[in-house]
């Protein structure tokens, strides 16, 4: 494969996997939100499609960025020594951590509360409602640190040197 045909496939992957990383999280976001009004079969149902989506869009989009991500920094010598592929590489083990962690675990321990809660359970109610909270702020983390990677992947910012200070030395006649 020529080398410009293996940089815009790497980097067409890498921006389909965020389109289907950051859909899948504000999917799940509005369904979460949707879902907590609803009665307690309605919520187990919704909390059912959240870990579908997890499933099938939000973690497969997620390797998809990881390892496009990390073959176009490996391939494009230009960004071995930029900032700002520097930080994304950085900020790889949060993306990481932060949809695994923070989102997808949430969403099932979620849909594994309120299958109980709609199974007549109602111990389960309790820590139900800890879970939802901490799924919420995880989906909000994540799509901070997604946002962030998309304005560094755009922005793309550069070092900037400083201008040369004028040297005041006496002029030798």
């Amino acid at each position: 494969m020529k080398p410009e045909t293996r940089r815009r496939t790497l980097k067409f992957l890498h921006e389909i996997g965020t389109v289907g990383v950051m859909g899948g999280v504000l999917a799940q976001l509005v369904l979460s939100w949707t879902g907590a009004a609803m009665d307690a079969a309605g919520h187990a149902t919704v909390r059912q499609v959240i870990v579908q989506l997890c499933t099938w869009l939000l973690f497969p989009s997620l390797l998809l960025v990881l390892v496009s991500g990390v073959l176009a920094m490996a391939n494009n010598k230009a960004f071995h020594s930029a900032d700002w592929v520097i930080v994304k590489a950085l900020m790889t083990p949060l993306v990481f951590e932060a949809t695994l962690v923070a989102v997808w675990g949430p969403a099932r321990r979620a849909a594994t509360l309120t299958a109980k809660v709609a199974g007549g359970d109602a111990s389960a109610a309790d820590g139900l409602a800890d879970v939802l909270w901490h799924e919420q702020g995880g989906l909000w983390i994540a799509l901070f640190l997604f946002t962030t990677n998309v304005v560094l992947s755009i922005w793309r910012p550069k070092r900037r040197s400083r201008p040369a200070e004028p040297t005041s030395e006496p002029a030798s006649a």
